[in-house]
């Protein structure tokens, strides 16, 4: 039960900062093309 729990909580954390990196890239994407125009 308990493992349950740290494996989903892991699971949940990786999923997480997933998303904010792409959400990073996705900003810096977004700031050089803004800066080329």
């Amino acid at each position: 039960m308990t493992y349950k729990v740290l494996i989903m909580s892991i699971k949940h954390l990786t999923e997480f900062l997933f998303v904010y990196v792409s959400a990073i890239e996705n900003d810096k994407k977004s700031g050089i093309e803004a800066y080329r125009l």
